[in-house]
């Protein structure tokens, strides 16, 4: 078994979710939420910072702790099968800018972003995080 542990933003406006797509990994093909794991000696709060702007260009200013989650998630990679324990530490962004959205960026495991209407999440691959909050009540 595998363990991650990632740092996540949830980022909203107008009714609209900021989303992902991932690239590579157990969520490959699917919309998730930016962030992802911290680096040597960083903070949570940095981690967000930094995983956000890389990942889509906002400039986070602000975020409080949401909710955290753990996920056992089996996935294929290769010709390995592979069980991650998935434990996601999810903050809502508060204060933001987006004056320097990039929906294009590729970044690691990142295919672009999109902002993506709430009402329209059930009709697309969601990673486990996102369908949790926003599909399963």
């Amino acid at each position: 078994m595998q363990f991650h542990l990632g740092i996540y933003a949830v980022i909203e406006q107008e009714e609209r979710l900021l989303l992902v797509k991932k690239s590579r990994g157990p969520y490959r093909g699917m919309w998730d939420l930016p962030g992802g794991r911290p680096t040597h000696g960083e903070s949570i709060l940095q981690t967000l910072l930094r995983e956000v702007s890389e990942e889509t260009g906002i400039q986070l200013i602000a975020a409080t702790p949401l909710l955290n989650q753990v996920f056992v998630v089996k996935y294929h990679d290769g010709n390995k099968n592979i069980s991650l324990h998935h434990t996601c530490l999810i903050y809502q962004a508060t204060q933001f800018d987006a004056s320097q959205f990039q929906k294009a960026i590729h970044e690691e495991d990142v295919a672009g972003s999109a902002w993506i209407k709430k009402s329209e999440l059930t009709h697309l691959p969601l990673s486990r995080a996102v369908g949790s909050l926003y599909l399963e009540k």
